[in-house]
């Protein structure tokens, strides 16, 4: 029996077509119209229309779901400053973010966590900045001395992903509430994926921040994903560097055993929030649509499997 990536993998349909529509409505019309068979983000507004639609299912297809990223620049200033990366910590309000594009809290969660919430490796070290914060006063007087005078910082926004748009702009609202200059570039998703490439300073095609998701099962432990790494510019668009970091992801890996590597989670953990590699805004699992007709999704995190699915 399938189960997630592992088991039988079953072909029953001689092609899979995947298509693009930009315009979500659009999609939603075709699903409903059996134009298509399925839809990997229908938007949490439209899911009680679909609900009552006899002929449509919805599916939470990955119960870890997804978590959303505030990935910052280390390498260009404000960033590279740690007080300025902690004031971000002090701002961000993951239920203004989770609100606004899934509306619904039963398909959404805050953590705190550095590992995905749900999964052995979470834990509450270190997250004040989560059960006390936001506390715009604060990140007002950590952002005062990182030494920041007004400069302007670079937010990428994909205009094409509606999570990411929204993110986008609930986080621009609260960056400039704690006195940053943002400067808003909005492109679609594939510009994002070049310019967070680039290592030039923003004013010659860089960048200070952009927003991404991974999904749970990646962002539950220190080595599946590549983000995880703080390995400077070897590593992941961002670029952060920390030696202890480093080192204890490097005792992670060689722990015996499962409480050993709970145990330097927290360590990691406890480390993370000070210098602060990455951030989230929030944790979600949204469902998907499809036809009721096409039947044996597996339950998979991270990618869309069309083994072993059937179309009566």
């Amino acid at each position: 029996a399938p189960s997630g990536i592992a088991g039988g993998k079953v072909v029953h349909v001689d092609r899979v077509i995947f298509q693009n529509m930009p315009d979500i409505q659009t999609a939603i019309a075709a699903l409903q119209s059996a134009e298509i068979d399925f839809v990997e983000q229908p938007p949490i507004d439209t899911l009680p229309a679909l609900e009552g639609d006899p002929d449509i299912k919805l599916l939470i297809r990955s119960p870890l779901g997804n978590v959303g990223w505030i990935r910052l620049n280390f390498l260009h200033p404000p960033f590279n400053n740690v007080k300025a990366r902690q004031a971000v910590l002090w701002a961000v309000n993951q239920e203004n973010h989770m609100r606004a594009t899934f509306v619904d809290p039963r398909y959404y969660q805050k953590c705190g966590s550095l590992f995905t919430c749900g999964t052995p490796m979470a834990n509450d070290a270190n997250t004040e900045w989560f059960t006390k914060g936001p506390d715009v006063n604060r990140a007002r007087q950590l952002l005062r001395e990182s030494g920041y005078n007004g400069e302007p910082v670079t937010l990428l926004q994909a205009t094409n992903i509606l999570y990411m748009t929204n993110a986008a702009q609930i986080l621009a609202q609260e960056l400039r509430a704690i006195g940053m200059n943002i400067q808003m570039v909005p492109m679609d998703w594939s510009g994002v994926v070049q310019r967070r490439a680039v290592k030039a300073p923003p004013d010659q095609g860089g960048w200070n921040i952009f927003i991404t998701s991974a999904d749970g099962l990646s962002v539950s432990n220190p080595i599946w994903l590549a983000g995880h790494a703080a390995t400077g510019e070897r590593g992941w668009f961002g670029w952060p560097t920390d030696e202890k970091h480093e080192e204890l992801r490097n005792a992670w890996v060689k722990a015996p055993d499962l409480e050993t590597r709970q145990q330097i989670a927290r360590q990691m953990q406890e480390n993370a929030w000070n210098f602060v590699p990455h951030l989230y805004f929030g944790q979600w699992s949204a469902p998907v649509a499809h036809r009721a007709n096409v039947t044996g999704w597996p339950i998979c995190a991270g990618v869309v499997p069309f083994w072993n699915v059937k179309k009566a």
